[in-house]
């Protein structure tokens, strides 16, 4: 899993004038995995978040060497309380992206 920041989306339900946050998940395995959602752990326990562009994609199934891309308004992520970014597939395995 990998972020990058600082883009801008063009087209479709984004607004241009927004700067955007890209988080891809990676398939790195020889077999599928289902991903169910895609959020954030933050620094503490108790303050973890879903992005709501997972929810609507939906599961989505990853052969090997594909991914996903998911896009989230940047202004909403608190950088300074975030610890990871974080993947989960349909049999609940967690896949970390720290920042």
């Amino acid at each position: 899993m990998s972020y990058k920041k600082n883009y801008k989306v063009e087209g479709g339900n984004y607004d241009s004038n927004k700067t955007y946050l890209i988080l891809t998940v990676r398939n790195k395995g020889k077999r599928p995995v289902t991903i169910q959602k895609v959020g954030y752990l933050s620094k503490k326990d108790f303050q973890h978040g879903i992005f709501i562009d997972s929810l609507i994609k939906g599961p989505r199934e990853l052969l090997e060497g594909k991914s996903i891309d998911y896009i989230v308004d940047q202004e909403e992520v608190d950088f300074d309380k975030i610890n990871c970014f974080v993947a989960y597939d349909q049999v609940g395995r967690e896949y970390k992206c720290k920042l």
